[in-house]
């Protein structure tokens, strides 16, 4: 957001947030601590079951990385057509979502 400022009024594009949170090693370790609250979390460690966490790691690791400007990698489904079973069958919904926006914030 510094960066945002100073560069206000020039034709200095500043780097995207991925850059600017470290790149790709920045991420690594965020998704890392991220995955370490959520599991540990009983409003939302259940969701998370019999799931292939080195394979979910790597899925969110795209996904930010993504989302926060940097290369894209990510080739999985919408977040509506990845978390469609778990609505269906284990009741997912917006304050598990809520829990997750939060332990994402506190990681970040």
């Amino acid at each position: 957001v510094k960066d945002d400022i100073l560069c206000k009024g020039m034709d200095v594009t500043p780097p995207p947030l991925f850059e600017r949170l470290g790149g790709a090693a920045a991420v690594d370790a965020a998704v890392d601590q991220f995955y370490e609250k959520v599991l540990a979390d009983s409003r939302v460690k259940d969701f998370f079951e019999g799931v292939d966490m080195k394979k979910q790691r790597k899925m969110q690791k795209a996904f930010l990385t993504f989302a926060f400007g940097g290369p894209n990698k990510y080739s999985g489904h919408s977040m509506q057509k990845a978390h469609e079973k778990l609505v269906k069958e284990k009741g997912l919904n917006e304050t598990h979502y809520n829990v997750i926006v939060e332990l994402l914030a506190e990681t970040l």
